[in-house]
C-alpha cells in the first residue's frame, strides 16, 4: 500500500484535503468518489515530497524550474501583457 495526497470538492464546493493509504492513484480516485468527494489532486505523498525537494534545492542554487506549468504561465502573461499593450496603442 501507498500513501496517496488528495485534494477534492464536496457537493457544495467545499475544498478539503487528506490522505489516503491505498494500493494505487485509480484506487484512491474510487474511494474518493465513494466518500462523495471530487477530486482535484491525487498523487502519491513520496512524489510529492521528491518535487518539493527539488524545487527547494532548485530555489537554494538561485535556479528557477523549468516545468511545464511555469512555462505555459510565462507564455499566458507575455500573451496578456502583448494584448494589453495593443489595446492601449489602439486607443492612442
Amino acid at each position: 500500500m501507498a500513501k496517496f495526497n488528495y485534494v477534492a470538492m464536496d457537493s457544495r464546493g467545499k475544498e478539503t484535503k487528506g490522505t489516503l493509504d491505498v494500493a494505487n492513484q485509480n484506487e484512491a480516485i474510487s474511494r474518493l468518489k465513494e466518500m462523495g468527494y471530487f477530486p482535484t489532486k491525487v498523487a502519491e505523498a513520496e512524489k510529492v515530497k521528491e518535487k518539493s525537494d527539488k524545487k527547494k534545492a532548485a530555489a537554494q542554487n538561485d535556479e528557477q524550474p523549468t516545468d511545464e506549468g511555469r512555462r505555459g504561465l510565462i507564455a499566458r502573461k507575455s500573451a496578456e501583457n502583448h494584448h494589453q499593450t495593443d489595446g492601449q496603442m489602439n486607443k492612442r
